[in-house]
């Protein structure tokens, strides 16, 4: 199946009221993925398998965009699910791979905007031989946020301050 244009084009599977449209990449044995629109609850999943067995991984809600990862049914604009019965089980990794002195990642949380009023969370490589801290901050009336706890990787709570000196 080839589509050429020289402007826009468009390709359109589509299905009965209500029914499913597919589209499937798969090698020889029909493993691969699958992105079907799910015309019943209106939702596009992607999902993969191998000999033919296809699970969703991933739903998009048609009407809210609502996206849920590891569940067919997302409440919230991303919702991440892996059950893991009687353990403790990692959902995300937020990985910065550089492997300096002074390098980390943020989550940044706001009711504001994305890049000068609300809190964070920092985990940071302090040197080279990875002991990490963990940073929290917050922001005050029209300031920018700024660090006010810290765990460091002795495990020691700091309170406005940086290091475990004179505690």
């Amino acid at each position: 199946l080839d589509i050429v244009s020289t402007s826009n084009a468009t390709a359109r599977i589509e299905g009965g009221a209500n029914g499913d449209a597919s589209f499937k990449l798969t090698e020889s044995g029909n493993s691969g993925f699958d992105f079907t629109y799910d015309g019943t609850n209106n939702n596009l999943k992607v999902g993969g398998g191998t000999s033919g067995s296809f699970t969703t991984h991933m739903t998009i809600q048609r009407d809210s965009g609502n996206v849920g990862i590891g569940t067919t049914s997302p409440t919230e604009p991303l919702t991440v699910s892996k059950t893991a019965s009687g353990s403790t089980t990692q959902i995300a990794s937020l990985v910065n791979p550089v492997g300096a002195a002074s390098t980390g990642v943020r989550l940044w949380m706001s009711g504001t905007n994305t890049t000068t009023r609300g809190t964070f969370i920092d985990a940071v490589a302090e040197s080279t031989s990875n002991d990490h801290t963990l940073r929290f901050g917050t922001s005050a009336g029209s300031s920018a946020p700024a660090e006010h706890l810290r765990i460091d990787s002795s495990g020691n709570l700091l309170v406005n301050g940086t290091n475990a000196t004179g505690k």
